[in-house]
């Protein structure tokens, strides 16, 4: 049983130092290049070997591992909403990863009541793109989102707002989530900040 026990432990430790580590000769290609060359080289380096996702695997595949979190009791997991999670107190609704409704992901439904399904949302507009890939299907940029308020915002930069247009939860709409004390958690309408 020791031996067992040394044998798990030497290949932990072993393991340990093998993460992490810029594999040897990795930057060798870029030794000595400066200005546009150093930055061609350093970005043909970095992305040998990328694989761009389609966008139609980030609901599948993708968000519902990146995008799990615990739920606030810790008793479950659930799909992080960057629209409705609130993160100093009670949930409106809690999405999971299955691929049908309610609940989960919306795919062909359309729902007409917030909090029924979740989709993909593009933090960053892609009406903005100046291409479509990779940045369409990125993981950084496309994140899950209530349906409802995600087809509200279509293509409005994130800002502060002063005078909201439209607000969620709106007060009352919400059975069993009250405000306040529990916080607006999404706002549209005109950016307070100058020249925007």
């Amino acid at each position: 049983m020791v031996k067992k026990h040394l044998i798990l432990l030497a290949l932990i430790i072993s393991g340990s130092f093998s993460f992490g580590q810029i594999p040897t000769g990795y930057y060798d290609a870029a030794a000595g290049q400066s200005c546009d060359n150093l930055k061609n080289t350093l970005s043909s380096i970095i992305t040998s070997g990328q694989v761009t996702l389609i966008y139609g695997q980030l609901d599948n595949n993708q968000m519902p591992i990146v995008d799990t979190i615990r739920t606030d009791d810790g008793t479950d997991y659930m799909i992080w909403d960057i629209y409705s999670n609130n993160n100093i107190g009670p949930e409106p609704y809690i999405f999971n990863s299955s691929q049908i409704t309610p609940g989960g992901f919306c795919g062909s439904t359309t729902p007409t009541v917030d909090g029924t399904c979740w989709n993909k949302e593009h933090t960053f507009p892609k009406a903005w793109f100046s291409s479509m890939y990779p940045t369409y299907a990125d993981l950084f940029v496309v994140r899950p989102t209530d349906y409802r308020l995600n087809a509200k915002r279509v293509s409005a930069p994130y800002a502060t707002v002063a005078a909201p247009t439209y607000q969620f939860p709106v007060n009352g709409v919400y059975p069993g989530y009250p405000i306040p004390p529990n916080p607006v958690l999404d706002k549209l309408g005109p950016s307070s900040a100058t020249g925007v």
